[in-house]
């Protein structure tokens, strides 16, 4: 899946650099759209699984930097899936250009105690779908 941005003023450094942190964002922005097209909207689980994603594992290599007013295109493609975990590629674009790498380890967990738990049977019938 591809996600188009636009660098705005808010995004940027005082030198018109996107900020570090931003890239995590858009990053972030760019696997919620993900789940989106799978069909799993803002709220993943919904109140009656008590279920959410935590980051357990990040890496970014920042090869060039975004500026203001850029328009960027975020690549993100499922590595791989196991019972509780999704491990994710994503990569920046400027037209031809790659701005950054990442590489990101999701894991399912129960909202009470954290401990990882199992995503739900729906959850991975609709991402099978779309591995096959």
């Amino acid at each position: 899946m591809d996600l188009s941005l636009k660098v705005y003023q808010h995004d940027v450094d005082w030198g018109g650099v996107l900020y570090h942190a931003n890239y995590l964002h858009f990053f972030d922005q760019a696997r919620t759209e993900w789940w989106s097209d799978i069909g799993f909207a803002e709220h993943l689980f919904g109140k009656e699984n008590l279920l959410a994603f935590a980051i357990a594992d990040i890496h970014i290599k920042y090869i060039s930097p975004a500026f203001l007013h850029d328009e960027l295109t975020i690549k993100t493609r499922l590595q791989s899936l196991k019972n509780t975990s999704l491990v994710f590629k994503q990569s920046m674009w400027r037209k031809e250009i790659c701005l950054a790498d990442a590489e990101s380890v999701l894991v399912c967990v129960n909202i009470h105690d954290g401990r990882p738990a199992n995503l739900p049977p729906d959850m991975l019938k609709a991402i099978n779908n779309i591995i096959i």
